[in-house]
């Protein structure tokens, strides 16, 4: 049993299979997700773990290339960026358009 880290093993499984370009997704419970990719939720209740804690508890090791955000969180935006290193996340709009 691990004491340290990422407890959660489905997660720190997820984790250590991507390679160099592969995307991952954090995001809240909101956002829909098709069928395919592998989906770890590591909620307890709304809004445990916040955002920012799943961001800042990511391993070190990974590196983040790049970032994409909603323009609709643009002042959540800034603060995940500081958490992952990146000076300036892609924009991309959430909303259907029609």
């Amino acid at each position: 049993m691990r004491s340290a880290g990422i407890l959660n093993r489905r997660l720190a499984g997820a984790l250590a299979e991507p390679g160099q370009g592969d995307p991952a997704l954090v995001c809240d419970a909101g956002m829909p997700v098709p069928g395919g990719p592998r989906v770890v939720d590591p909620a307890f209740r709304a809004g445990v773990p916040s955002f920012a804690d799943s961001l800042d508890g990511l391993p070190a090791e990974p590196v983040a290339e790049g970032a994409t955000a909603a323009k609709e969180t643009r002042r959540a935006t800034s603060a995940a960026a500081a958490l992952l290193g990146v000076a300036s996340p892609r924009s991309v709009s959430y909303r259907a358009s029609g």
